[in-house]
């Protein structure tokens, strides 16, 4: 029977990282992975050239970027192994990138460069890959003290029983099931008895249905800067970043930020023209202009939002010199205060990450193993982190990878 320093369960971001760290330390690895392809997330992100860090993260307040039941558990990994950290491998490995938006970094070329990368690393380090391998069973031996060679845990697989001392679950989340993302992570921790916070999508488009979006069902296809926001008073959270308008509902980064704290029932507020003072310009516009509202509009808006937000209001549709001046405050008011509630989400067919997961008070934040059971540890998607869209969520899968093998370095010693 085979016998492992570690066994990591998911070869994803987190799972390659942790498995090269881990080997690069001297440690017998194997890494299994129940999918026919590798690190299908990475493949597929970023449109397919992988946003894998954010320079802006400062280790210092980085969970700020950050949801969870306690956002604080990840600022020890994240300034252990920070964006700079990730930043020297790549070109250290010779891989071009470029920042797209607000510090994201992304490959020039693909994102299999990164996967590339991080597989190259594995294989450098002796670590063995079983993929597509499935787990049936996953046994614990009973409660001893550790020693050279002593095997805590057994797996059951498609390709025969494997032993190990140390168990990392690096299996992610829910979202996109279809590129083989399941709750088996989840399973595993349960088996163990920690405790799990509810999962749901998130960064994910939103839906709308019935009158409210009636207005807006033809626009698929807009897209436009916008601030954000959802929440009142102190929880409320704001975005500036740009809307895209679907058939079924909204999407685009800023959707995708604020549905991750947003909560079934709770409309969105929306400033259509944040950067301007849109009550003003319509005044000034008004004693100078005979523009047609939805023409003088589409200055400022796309030509077709400006038509459908005009269209169903007949105090819109004149010219702006003819306008009430209370036309044209109620026109400004909802171009900076559009208010819509969601029906609901895409779901995780569309959902880049999972909110909730193994929950963080029965992990050990300075190595990520399991407080109550010895050699078992859960990094990246699948535990209770969840980072803003922009590279954050790669960068905790790296961080929480780098923690993990240093202390499996230390557990194996």
């Amino acid at each position: 029977m085979p016998y492992f320093d570690v066994v990591i369960v998911g070869a994803g971001a987190a799972g390659l990282f942790c498995a090269a760290q881990a080997g690069q330390r001297g440690l017998r690895v194997l890494l299994i992975d129940h999918a026919e392809r590798v690190a299908e997330k990475i493949r597929i992100s970023g449109g397919g050239r992988c946003n894998f860090t954010n320079r802006h993260l400062d280790p210092r307040t980085g969970h700020q970027h950050y949801l969870g039941q306690n956002p604080q558990f990840a600022r020890s990994a994240l300034s252990r192994f920070t964006p700079q950290h990730f930043i020297d491998l790549v070109e250290k490995n010779g891989i071009a990138f470029h920042e797209k938006h607000k510090g994201q970094l992304f490959a020039d070329r693909s994102a299999q460069d990164i996967v590339r990368m991080l597989l190259d690393a594995c294989a450098l380090a002796g670590v063995q890959r079983w993929q597509p391998c499935t787990i049936e069973t996953i046994e614990a031996e009973a409660a001893c003290a550790p020693r050279s060679g002593f095997s805590r845990y057994r797996l059951h697989t498609s390709q025969g029983l494997v032993q190990a001392h140390n168990l990392v679950v690096a299996t992610g989340g829910l979202s996109i099931p279809k590129i083989g993302a399941t709750d088996f992570g989840y399973r595993i921790a349960k088996q163990f008895g920690l405790p799990i916070v509810a999962q749901r999508p998130g960064l994910v488009p939103l839906r709308f249905a019935g009158e409210d979006w009636a207005p807006y069902a033809d626009l698929a296809g807009v897209a436009l800067p916008v601030r954000i926001s959802t929440g009142e008073k102190k929880p409320a959270i704001a975005f500036d970043e740009d809307l895209l308008f679907t058939h079924r509902g909204l999407s685009g980064p800023a959707i995708l930020q604020i549905s991750s704290y947003w909560q079934p029932g709770q409309p969105l507020t929306i400033d259509l023209l944040p950067h301007l003072d849109i009550a003003a310009a319509l005044q000034e516009a008004k004693a100078s202009s005979k523009k047609q509202l939805p023409n003088l509009l589409a200055q400022w808006l796309p030509t077709r939002l400006a038509e459908a937000w005009c269209q169903h209001t007949p105090a819109w549709q004149g010219p702006v010199n003819q306008c009430s001046d209370k036309a044209l405050a109620q026109l400004a008011h909802s171009l900076s205060h559009w208010q819509i509630t969601p029906s609901g989400t895409e779901g995780y067919a569309k959902a880049e990450v999972t909110l909730g997961g193994v929950d963080t008070q029965a992990l050990a934040q300075q190595s990520m193993q399991a407080k109550q059971q010895p050699g078992l540890f859960f990094i990246g998607e699948v535990v209770d982190i969840t980072g803003w869209l922009g590279g954050y969520n790669f960068q905790w899968a790296w961080a929480s990878a780098y923690v993990c093998a240093q202390a499996l370095q230390a557990a194996s010693a």
